[in-house]
């Protein structure tokens, strides 16, 4: 995705933490790909540092996946970490469903953000100008009480 774009995202996601707990403190932003990988490395290296952290804001459920996995090896359990995510994989909100580490992920409109671009893409090139903003429909925001809460696999 865009730079730009990612950054709205992450301006976006402290927001919304910081509306829910003010006192709220950021120990830093990681540079991360989308997978799986760069969610394992990166926490991996969080840990190493000995960050003092309980909750986790991240670009992508991939992302958290992997951060995940470097969780459970370094033995921290799911009460002490709290994930926040986006993308609305199936496997994130059965994580959520199942209090696994993470508590919300929000669905992004991929294929509405698919045409978007398209449209976009051909718009250029047939030398069209476009807007400043492009609104996109709000994506579904998945979380215990929406998922309803079963006892954990």
């Amino acid at each position: 995705p865009p730079l730009g774009y990612i950054r709205n995202l992450i301006a976006g996601m402290q927001e919304g933490l910081l509306e829910l707990a003010p006192d709220a403190q950021f120990m830093g932003s990681y540079g991360v790909t989308a997978t799986f990988e760069s969610g394992y490395e990166v926490m991996q290296s969080i840990l190493e540092e000995d960050v003092d952290f309980d909750i986790v804001l991240s670009l992508s459920d991939a992302t958290s996946f992997g951060a995940i996995q470097a969780l459970e090896e370094a033995g921290i359990p799911p009460s002490d970490v709290a994930i926040f995510s986006v993308n609305g994989e199936m496997l994130a909100q059965r994580y959520i469903r199942n209090g696994y580490y993470l508590r919300a992920t929000v669905e992004i409109p991929t294929s509405e953000l698919a045409h978007v671009s398209v449209g976009a893409a051909i718009k250029l090139l047939g030398d069209g100008t476009l807007p400043q903003t492009i609104v996109l429909s709000r994506g579904q925001v998945f979380t215990p009480e929406m998922l309803e809460v079963s006892p954990q696999d």
